[in-house]
Order: structure tokens, then C-alpha cells, then sequence
């Protein structure tokens, strides 16, 4: 069984933690902003003509979900709007910063073999 409250691949943006997650809610809310669906979104991040902004858009989002799931506990986190997203990665970040909104998606999606049932494996009944 999974853990109840991920926490999310660690980021340092304005000289603050922060956990980057990707769950049903930012999934959604990515895939709304984009008509398109999470693999094409996550495509656009190697596209040099498209990165830049994409990658804006998405941290921006996974922050202010991580606000209000923290708000929930208690904490108070700041919200961010796309223009101080843009303020915090510099030349020298893009690179973390994407290889942390990669690992979050890598970590965020199910093994390959929780999608299998134990009893379908080759096709064959037994």
C-alpha cells in the first residue's frame, strides 16, 4: 500500500523548501491549462521553443497546490502567480528545476506491475 501523504520531490526556490507533487489535482489542472494530456505536457519540457514557459506554468502550479494541501495542515505557504515563478529560476535553475519537475513525474506515476493483476500475465487461464 502507498503512503497516504506523499511528500513530493524536494525543491529549493526562493531560498525555501518546497515539494514538487504531482497528484490528481495538479494533473488535472495542468491538462486543463493545456487541452492536452500529461505525456504531451511533460513533451513540451524538451522542446527548447517551449520549455521556458511550460516549465513556468507547471511549477507554478505544483507550489500553490503544495500551499493549499499545507494550508490544510496547518501551514502557510506562499502562493505564487506565474510572473514571480518566472522571477525565482534563473539560467543557472532551469536545469534543477526541470530535472525535479521530471523526478516528481517519474514518482508520482504507479509501478508498471501495480497496473497488472496477478492473474492476467500471459493471457492464458488457469
Amino acid at each position: 500500500m502507498s503512503d497516504m501523504n506523499p511528500k513530493g520531490e524536494l525543491l529549493v526556490i526562493g531560498l525555501e523548501e518546497r515539494h514538487l507533487l504531482l497528484n490528481i489535482n495538479t494533473i488535472a489542472e495542468i491538462q486543463d491549462h493545456y487541452d492536452m494530456t500529461l505525456d504531451e505536457v511533460v513533451g513540451m519540457l524538451t522542446d527548447k521553443r517551449e520549455a521556458v514557459k511550460v516549465l513556468r506554468t507547471v511549477v507554478t502550479i505544483l507550489l500553490n497546490d503544495e500551499a493549499d494541501r499545507k494550508k490544510r495542515e496547518g501551514y502557510e505557504l506562499k502562493h505564487y502567480t506565474e510572473q514571480e515563478v518566472g522571477w525565482l529560476i534563473t539560467q543557472e535553475d532551469i536545469s534543477e528545476i526541470l530535472l525535479a519537475v521530471f523526478r516528481a513525474y517519474g514518482l508520482s506515476l504507479p509501478e508498471p506491475d501495480e497496473f497488472e493483476s496477478p492473474n492476467v500475465t500471459s493471457g492464458q487461464t488457469g
